[in-house]
């Protein structure tokens, strides 16, 4: 099964952005960018000045995860900043679901949606099928660093058999410490898009490129067997 790696900008090295991001282009599929707002979780996250910066020297598609009360204000502003896939939460669209994921797709985004650890997949089924990303929460949001919850391989399994079931082909996407205790369990449970922040990328030394390099011989090792 193929995988894609999404470094998370929130944990980059902020004083090496520009060095960091060309092995990124070399080395990821994705840039993920976390948007919070300080209210539907407790924190700040990144802004839609940085991400309009780093769309203008990424090479390869940029992610935004918006955890936000209102997802509506930051759509048409991320789509102008040249954003390719933009995911709100689905505790957050809730009756205006559809019209949320319209307005991603008609600013020629990717729609998708994300669920936290405690929200059922029942929640998005209406839906399911105008996302083209599914971001499973392996954390609680807006905590980076925070514990992995190992009950949610079980979900990605779930959302996998939906996927397959329907017919319908949005990617899974895993978002929350991401390391070399759970990567083998979350990509056999049926994850394709790997959000991949400290304990698996930017914490594990100075070197970018080797972490990258290390991170996908895991990959291999899984795929080969070893």
């Amino acid at each position: 099964m193929a995988y894609k790696i999404s470094p998370s900008l929130i944990c980059m090295d902020m004083l090496k952005v520009g060095q960091q991001l060309e092995i990124m282009n070399r080395c990821a599929d994705y840039l993920h960018v976390d948007m919070m707002d300080s209210r539907f979780v407790p924190t700040l996250g990144l802004f839609p000045g940085f991400v309009e910066a780093v769309t203008r020297g990424s090479k390869i598609p940029v992610d935004c995860h918006i955890m936000v009360e209102k997802p509506l204000d930051y759509i048409d502003q991320l789509a102008a900043a040249g954003v390719s896939v933009i995911v709100p939460h689905a505790e957050t669209i809730t009756t205006g679901a559809f019209r949320v994921l319209d307005r991603i797709t008609a600013c020629g985004c990717r729609p998708g949606v994300a669920v936290n650890p405690a929200t059922s997949l029942e929640a998005v089924r209406p839906y399911i099928h105008k996302i083209r990303r599914l971001t499973i929460m392996t954390i609680e949001p807006g905590f980076p660093g925070a514990p992995y919850i190992p009950e949610m391989a079980e979900k990605i399994r779930e959302a996998a058999r939906l996927r397959r079931e329907l017919g319908l082909d949005f990617e899974i996407e895993m978002d929350g410490s991401l390391c070399s205790r759970n990567l083998k369990e979350l990509k056999e449970a049926g994850c394709d898009v790997f959000v991949a922040g400290t304990a698996a990328l930017f914490g594990n030394g100075p070197d970018l490129e080797a972490n990258f390099a290390s991170l996908k011989k895991q990959f291999e090792d899984i795929e080969y067997g070893c």
